[in-house]
């Protein structure tokens, strides 16, 4: 082999070491959702669906049929409007109206807050480390008590989902690449429509994205 030759490929080894590892994780997030996902469904579907689920479902079967705005209902001061009332609606549009809807959100919001914990865990790592990382928030997360925690996490619509686009948030924060002059608007953006459904927000997300935010003033590489 000649010197050009090796100098090329001594070029191309990282990067395609680096796409293979990307390819890794795509399919074993793929893979751990998919087993999350029937996993935590087994457990919603043992629980009761209360009146806050099945008002969602509701609320989702009007705006499929065009009320968008809810116009005429009474909801309450949080609304999850703008966070798990999309979810319901995608839900519904497949499942129809119908209990089961409460039991399959449930188990999708909290496959996605695993799998989004687990990445804003694993942050900037990579290898063996960003494993690491990633393992250990997931497998806090991972089997909710199988008592009284288990009716708020998987039993229907609650404050939980609100922790979703609060991690989205930091996985934007964290992934940008430079320059990040627009974070500060994409993070108004996405705070300001989750307030319009859930005020928790305000305390989990703004104050607590703020302090994350001045922890990253520092200009950084981008991640995958």
């Amino acid at each position: 082999m000649s010197g050009g030759a090796r100098e090329v490929e001594t070029a191309t080894a990282p990067v395609a070491g680096r796409a293979r590892g990307r390819a890794t994780w795509v399919v074993g997030t793929l893979f751990a959702a998919a087993v999350l996902m029937f996993c935590y469904l087994r457990v919603a579907g043992v629980t009761e669906v209360n009146s806050d689920g099945a008002g969602l479902v509701l609320e989702a079967s009007s705006i499929l049929h065009g009320n968008v705005l809810l116009h005429g209902w009474w909801t309450t001061d949080v609304s999850f409007y703008t966070t798990e009332v999309p979810e319901y609606v995608a839900v519904t549009c497949f499942a129809g109206v119908r209990p089961e809807v409460v039991h399959i959100c449930s188990a999708l919001t909290y496959t996605l807050l695993v799998l989004l914990a687990a990445f804003v865990a694993r942050g900037r790592a990579r290898g063996g480390e960003g494993t690491v990382r990633a393992l250990l928030a997931a497998g806090i997360l991972l089997a909710p008590q199988p008592t009284g925690p288990t009716d708020v996490l998987l039993g229907g619509p609650d404050h939980v989902g609100t922790a979703v686009p609060v991690l989205l948030l930091l996985l934007l924060l964290d992934w940008a690449p430079a320059p990040r002059r627009y974070l500060p608007v994409a993070a108004a953006i996405l705070l300001a429509w989750s307030i319009v459904g859930d005020p928790l927000i305000e305390v989990v997300g703004v104050v607590k994205d703020a302090k994350y935010m001045r922890l990253q003033e520092k200009p950084q590489p981008a991640a995958f």
